[in-house]
């Protein structure tokens, strides 16, 4: 029989986590913007020869990479935010609800 353990995660955690995310978000889209002004320089008329469709080619794999790390990282982020804004809105309604409980137990004894 398997047991199921939770592990208790302090809320700073998390929010720490979706800032260093933040951070990586904000790098990965320099780079993007990088190699799209890369890739526009190199497309451009200036340069030519099966050298420089080679590099074309490496920089549009590369582009391809950051995208998809953006997409993926960006992913993981929003969900890890959205966690967080969950729990907050489950804090707000208990605390309503006990609010509402605690107004109304001294009509039970009347």
């Amino acid at each position: 029989m398997s047991e199921t353990f939770k592990l208790k995660v302090p809320k700073e955690s998390y929010q720490q986590t979706v800032n260093e995310l933040d951070g990586e978000l904000e790098r990965l889209e320099g780079q993007k913007i990088k190699m799209r002004t890369i890739l526009s320089r190199l497309q451009g008329e200036t340069f030519s020869g099966s050298d420089v469709q080679s590099t074309i080619d490496v920089a549009k794999e590369t582009l391809d990479r950051v995208e998809k790390a953006y997409v993926k990282i960006k992913s993981q982020r929003d969900t890890i935010q959205e966690y967080l804004n969950s729990t907050e809105t489950d804090a707000s309604t208990l605390q309503t609800n006990v609010s509402h409980i605690q107004d109304e137990l001294p009509d039970l004894f009347k």
